[in-house]
């Protein structure tokens, strides 16, 4: 401005300094001022705020939420307040408060439409015209349905309704069984049928099978079948029944004379019959049945003795004859100085003579060889004559032949008499019928010698007394089961006298072999019976006799 007006002059206007958008202020007493218009793009308004007894210059400022008062009560509706008196009709955005009571809503419903359903306002409810999708009328009070009234068809407890032709009511009176429908047709009560009506497979919770593929035949009336109240497999005709479930397990197939026998645990076996004149024979506790022959001594089938009356009715029988090869008994021709005489078989015979002999008489023996320092050993049960090794590992004593006393298709039988030492530890004692010595094997596993025998060897741990051969390829064992003990005679038979079967006798018990024997049988065979020292100990060997048969 040009100056300052006069205080007693109107002030109608400035000029010099006022721009467009200023405002003209008092500034203090008598005294104008200008304020700037605003110039920035966001909206302000003229705020001014005194002390209570001064004004203060006003300036442009945006609003803030302090400086708007709390006018909803009469001109909006804002969170929290009800009134709707000022609001008019809402004719844009969405109703998000709470549901607006029916005393609060106008009659004014007429020609609204809403999801394209038109109501009409009556006097007393409503109509809804209009829609094309189908929507859902929810009623929680009383409803009427102008129109034609739908009428009730039913007449009895139990009876219900469906539509008939052109959808007409109809009644379908109680009856019982199950309510059917066959398609477009009307239903009817019937029972259901489990091949037609249902699908799926009964379980056995519910009195079925639980399979789809179990069908039962051949009662024509009612009858009673009794399970047991555990799991169990039912036994059927489409496999044999076990022996455990009480049968056979075989599936048929017998030949007339066939027998079964217990082959495991659980199972039965069947052995085929053989030619006439076979006989039954036990193969020992846990070892299956054959058919053979009764074999005598030999093969320990028969105990006893046969009586007399039993050879030619005992025709010819005395004191002074034998029973001769040609079925017949007769006198022998000699004596053989005062041996036993054995009609048509050779023998030989090695014994001490005498409580203090320390060498053996021979009798039809060939030459033989005696390793050891032979000393008289008188005992209890016999004489013996003892043989102590050498304190070297590995050296013999005993008797060996180096010249052929036999063969095997002579049917050998030797028996010996011998006496353990006062030990038994790191020995091996063969009794045998061999080609060689057998002072430095087992005799067993892949072995060329061709022997018969009876083995203890506490390097093949040996326990009990072996009964041993070989067949010029592989050697084997099986067990008498008699112990080997300290101190004590053992009487020892080797009897090959039956082709195909090894006879093992100790101290009256048997044992028979018919695996790894010479089938050539015409390897020559002499007596060893003697031992070998497993340590640098001297260890001595006992014998009484040896006794040989051939034919």
């Amino acid at each position: 401005m040009a100056g300052t007006p006069d205080p007693g002059h109107l002030f109608t206007e400035s000029s010099g300094n006022l721009i467009l958008g200023d405002l003209i202020y008092g500034s203090g007493a008598d005294t104008a001022a200008a304020l700037a218009g605003n110039i920035t793009i966001t909206k302000k308004f003229l705020n001014q705020t005194g002390n209570g007894s001064v004004s203060a210059a006003p300036v442009w400022s945006i609003l803030a939420a302090g400086d708007i008062p709390d006018i909803s009560g009469t001109y909006s509706v804002k969170a929290g307040n009800t009134s709707l008196v000022t609001v008019g009709t809402i004719g844009t955005g969405t109703w998000n408060a709470d549901v607006i009571a029916d005393g609060k809503i106008a009659t004014a419903l007429t020609g609204k439409t809403y999801n394209a359903l038109t109501p009409t306002a009556l006097g007393t409810g409503f109509t809804i015209a209009g829609g094309t999708i189908p929507k859902t009328l929810t009623v929680t009070g009383d409803a009427t349905i102008s129109g034609t009234p739908l009428s009730n068809p039913m007449t009895t407890l139990g009876d219900i309704i469906y539509g008939g032709a052109s959808g007409a009511a109809t009644r379908l009176g109680g009856a019982a069984g199950f309510l059917k429908s066959t398609g477009a047709a009307a239903p009817a009560w019937s029972a259901v049928s489990l091949t037609a009506d249902v699908s799926g497979i009964l379980p056995t919770a519910n009195g079925g099978t639980g399979i789809a593929f179990f069908t039962a035949a051949g009662p024509t009336v009612a009858r009673v079948y009794t399970f047991p109240d555990a799991a169990a497999t039912v036994l059927t005709s489409n496999t044999a029944v076990t022996a455990a479930q009480g049968g056979t397990g075989q599936a048929g197939g017998y030949t007339i004379g066939d027998l079964l026998y217990a082959s495991g645990a659980t199972t039965l076996s069947k052995l085929a019959d053989v030619a006439t004149g076979n006989a039954l024979i036990s193969g020992g506790v846990g070892v299956a049945p054959s058919w053979g022959k009764i074999g005598l001594a030999a093969t320990g089938h028969v105990t006893g003795n046969l009586p007399v009356a039993n050879l030619n009715s005992g025709t010819g029988a005395s004191a002074t004859t034998f029973w001769r090869g040609d079925a017949t008994w007769a006198t022998p021709a000699g004596g053989n100085s005062g041996q036993p005489y054995y009609p048509t078989r050779q023998w030989c015979y090695l014994r001490p003579v005498g409580t203090t002999a320390t060498v053996f008489t021979s009798v039809g023996c060939a030459a033989f060889v005696i390793t050891g320092v032979p000393a008289a050993s008188a005992q209890t049960d016999s004489y013996y004559i003892a043989h102590p090794s050498a304190a070297t590992i590995d050296t013999l004593a005993g008797i060996t032949q180096t010249f052929i006393q036999t063969q095997g298709r002579y049917r050998p039988k030797l028996t010996v008499l011998i006496r353990t030492d006062a030990t038994i530890d790191l020995r091996r004692i063969w009794v045998a019928l061999t080609p060689v010595a057998l002072t430095l094997t087992d005799g067993v596993g892949a072995f060329t010698t061709r022997y018969v025998g009876v083995r203890y060897s506490t390097s093949a741990g040996d326990t009990a007394w072996q009964c041993a051969s070989g067949d010029g390829t592989t050697g084997s064992v099986v067990s008498t089961g008699v112990a080997v003990a300290v101190s004590t005679a053992y009487k020892i038979t080797v009897d090959w006298s039956v082709n195909g079967t090894l006879t093992c006798t100790v101290n009256g018990t048997s044992v028979n072999k018919t695996t790894n024997l010479d089938t050539t049988q015409t390897a020559a065979l002499g007596l060893h019976a003697a031992l070998t020292t497993l340590s640098a100990v001297a260890r001595t060997h006992r014998t009484a006799f040896i006794h040989l048969e051939t034919n």
